[in-house]
């Protein structure tokens, strides 16, 4: 609203003034002259109301100044303003004509004594540690082998890049799902909540990973969020913090269920490497055949022990005791079966047990896995391979050992 005054003449001495055109000279002469000035004092009777504007006071120990802080200026204030508070207020006097009065319109606030960042990350950890957020108790386990995981990321940005990196190397039989999102300015918060609750509905899903590569604290402030934080504690999944440098601490960092300190050290710890994994396998079907070798073998030599006491003990007593060795003999193979049964049973348990956790299930789908001639390792790249090389393929049913004749790059 713009007011219009005059300038009382000054041989106009005796001249009578109403009272709007009095305020409305002092208002003219206190705004043109009090611009763009810089008040430090003390939060009081502060409050921001529906409309979304603060209203409220500067004092010291001897004055009172009116304060008023638009909506469009306090979207851009990062901390809680508090009563008691020490702050700085930028702007300029304006008075209103129905009152009177004359406030200070600030247009920035700045902490006494702390950045505005600093104390904005201390009120939200506070809060959201009031709000058990921060309980270590809640956090959830990782899953051993994921299965399917969403991504919450910029796809153009390096952390993208770097995490599907260590995942094709480590575990490549994961099936990433990327979620594309802002990961920094003014909407990225949003965006970035909006993306973790959307990544609830994906069936099957066992993990979310929320990453970014590093930046300016202003930069990584949208993981600062209050609402995302929320999101990520409501989630029904675990959830990964991956964002900046290993030196940056945000508030999604402190509330997920893991935090890694980058997106490559969030990958390395999420997925198992595939070839430690099938080393551990045959290890594992190995000590199992060798168990159970082992154990029939024992079985039988007592057998034989038995078999050796009963000839020796002389013809007359073998007759006497015809029918108790009958019913002895046929115990011990009753109880030898029923042991070799429950061996064949433990031995299927733990087969499938066994097979259910391995990659090479896959490979009943109709896939296969080529290995170098060592059996060892996972040919991933044509460029590993020459003519002449023998490789090793993998089926569900059997192994195909094959020398190339013929390296064609797609």
């Amino acid at each position: 609203m713009s007011y219009n005054y005059r300038v009382k003449p000054e041989s106009d001495e005796s001249a009578v003034e109403t009272v709007n055109e009095i305020t409305l000279r002092v208002k003219g002469v206190l705004e043109s002259r009090f611009t763009n000035v810089a008040v430090q004092g003390e939060l009081s009777g502060g409050k921001v109301f529906s409309s979304g504007h603060f209203y409220g006071a500067l004092k010291d120990e001897s004055s009172k100044l009116n304060l008023t802080i638009w909506r469009s200026s306090m979207t851009r204030i990062r901390f809680d303003l508090e009563d008691g508070m020490k702050v700085i207020a930028y702007g300029n006097l304006e008075v209103y004509p129905k009152n009177g009065a004359y406030s200070l319109i600030a247009t920035r606030i700045e902490p006494v004594g702390q950045g505005e960042l600093d104390l904005a990350f201390r009120q939200i950890c506070e809060k959201l540690r009031q709000a058990g957020l921060f309980e270590a108790d809640r956090k959830r386990p990782l899953p051993e082998f994921p299965k399917r995981v969403a991504v919450i990321t910029s796809v153009s940005g390096a952390a993208l890049r770097d995490f599907w990196r260590v995942v094709s190397d480590r575990w490549p039989l994961v099936e990433l799902i990327v979620i594309d999102s802002l990961v920094q300015g003014d909407t990225a918060a949003e965006k970035l909540t909006q993306a973790v609750r959307s990544a609830q509905e994906i069936k099957d899903l066992d993990l979310i990973v929320l990453t970014r590569g590093g930046g300016s604290r202003e930069d990584l402030w949208p993981f600062n969020d209050e609402s995302l934080a929320y999101a990520i504690a409501a989630s029904r999944v675990p959830v990964v913090s991956a964002v900046g440098h290993e030196i940056d601490t945000s508030v999604s960092d402190l509330v997920a269920d893991f935090r890694a300190a980058t997106p490559t050290h969030a990958a390395t710890n999420i997925f198992p490497d595939l070839r430690e994994v099938l080393q551990r396998i045959d290890g594992l079907d190995v000590r199992l055949r060798n168990a159970l070798d082992q154990r029939l073998l024992q079985t039988g030599r007592r057998i034989d022990e038995l078999d050796r006491r009963l000839v020796s003990a002389g013809s007359r007593v073998v007759e006497r005791a015809a029918s108790s060795v009958q019913q002895a003999e046929s115990r011990l193979k009753s109880g030898l079966q029923r042991r070799m049964t429950e061996l064949e049973t433990n031995l299927i348990r733990q087969a499938a047990v066994l097979e259910s956790l391995s990659p090479l299930k896959v490979l009943s789908r109709g896939y296969s896995v080529t290995l170098a001639d060592d059996g060892k390792r996972v040919v991933r790249s044509a460029s590993e391979i020459v003519a002449g090389d023998a490789i090793e393929t993998r089926l569900p049913d059997g192994r195909i050992i094959s020398r190339v004749e013929e390296v064609r790059q797609s």
